[in-house]
């Protein structure tokens, strides 16, 4: 969450660990269950999961760039 908050960028959090249907969803999109992942979707309601960290980071400072 670091990152999100050094870029500013608003998004939105889920525990999959209190949320059971968030976990049926990351399992069922990425394989495994396994914490961070981003889940990204656009304005075409394509669904993009960003699994590891650096990747994460590197998408918001992007994001935080184009805005």
């Amino acid at each position: 969450m670091m990152a999100v908050d050094h870029y500013g960028i608003e998004i939105e959090s889920m525990n999959v660990w209190n949320d059971q249907e968030a976990l049926r969803d990351l399992q069922a999109a990425t394989g495994r269950n396994t914490v961070p992942v981003l889940k990204i979707e656009d304005a075409a309601g394509e669904v993009t999961w960003l699994p590891e960290s650096n990747d994460i980071i590197r998408y918001l400072g992007k994001q935080a760039l184009a805005t």
